[in-house]
């Protein structure tokens, strides 16, 4: 079974073999651990990636299908860690905040934090797609937000790669709400694809900022 027929099953919330018993899905502020968590979570949301646009080495997997996405860790070709980004999630995010907006305190306006040192499986010359598809992304985010945007994960070439970002937002409000999401970009030669998550924070997820 290839990784994309794995991805298939498991994004419907089936075990192929391939799932690793210690596989983590990170959805926001939601994580499963396991076979049995990770197949309900897909199972009371399902992805059908028949269509998605999809990249894979031997060590990543990334799907964009309309506004979700899947982005995955691979050994061996089994799966070892997903994550999961786009305009809806199956679980609501944590109802407190305790963590700084931009955690090195640069407090940085519209920035993307990228090393590509960081990543092994991505051409030199790449790099550059990585930064500019960050910056599409956090084009894209409400503006409202202020954001922040961190790529976790990235590989590829200048023709076809992908990468994995995690999302810091804060809004305008003298009481401001905090939150944190994933979101994912596909490039395909000029064609760029991006899910991101899209969930409102509740009202209770709100920080107080001094001054």
């Amino acid at each position: 079974m290839s990784a994309l027929d794995a991805m298939t099953a498991v994004a419907i919330g089936e075990a192929p073999p391939q799932l690793l018993g210690a596989c983590r899905l990170e959805v926001g502020g939601f994580d499963a651990f396991g076979i049995e968590a990770i197949g309900d979570a897909f199972r009371r949301d399902p992805v059908a990636l028949a269509s998605a646009r999809t990249v894979e080495d031997m060590t990543q997997f990334a799907a964009i299908v309309d506004d979700q996405a899947i982005f995955a860790d691979l050994y061996d070709g089994n799966i070892g860690r997903l994550w999961r980004a786009g305009r809806s999630a199956p679980h609501a995010p944590e109802p407190f905040v305790a963590v700084p907006f931009d955690p090195d305190l640069r407090q940085a306006r519209g920035d993307v934090e990228f090393a590509a040192s960081d990543h092994p499986g991505l051409a030199q010359d790449a790099a550059a797609l990585v930064r500019q598809a960050g910056l599409k992304i956090l084009a894209r985010d409400p503006t409202a937000w202020r954001s922040r945007a961190f790529c976790i994960r990235a590989f590829g070439t200048t023709t076809r790669g992908a990468a994995l970002f995690a999302l810091y937002r804060m809004s305008s409000e003298r009481i401001r709400a905090s939150g944190f999401g994933f979101a994912v970009a596909i490039w395909d030669d000029d064609v760029v694809a991006i899910a991101l998550d899209t969930v409102p924070l509740p009202g209770d997820a709100r920080v107080r900022i001094a001054g």
